[in-house]
């Protein structure tokens, strides 16, 4: 298996703002300007939309309601967000684009 290493920098690090790739804790902390986010957590903070352009939202948990609200308010506001949620029947993390809103 080939191994790879994304060059990057955390909120520990000097420079932060000349890294291209920012590792944080926070989502106010934008050292560098990002306009992108990838977002690890079961809680996506409310209007992360109006800071990033793109959001990347990995979700442990297999919630169809919960993962739909949060489509309903970025979309409610123009936003657009794809989810990657860990299927519980299968283990494997599916993209999920266009939830339909039921």
């Amino acid at each position: 298996a080939q191994l790879s290493f994304l060059p990057h920098l955390t909120y520990r690090d000097e420079f932060k703002a000349d890294s291209p790739v920012y590792l944080t804790n926070s989502h106010n902390d934008n050292a560098n300007d990002a306009k992108f986010i990838a977002v690890i957590t079961d809680q996506l903070p409310e209007n992360l939309h109006k800071q990033y352009s793109k959001i990347l939202f990995f979700y442990e948990n297999y919630d169809s309601v919960k993962i739909n609200k949060i489509v309903e308010n970025i979309s409610a506001n123009n936003g657009k967000c794809s989810f990657i949620a860990r299927n519980p029947d299968t283990g494997i993390w599916d993209k999920m684009d266009n939830l339909s809103l039921q």
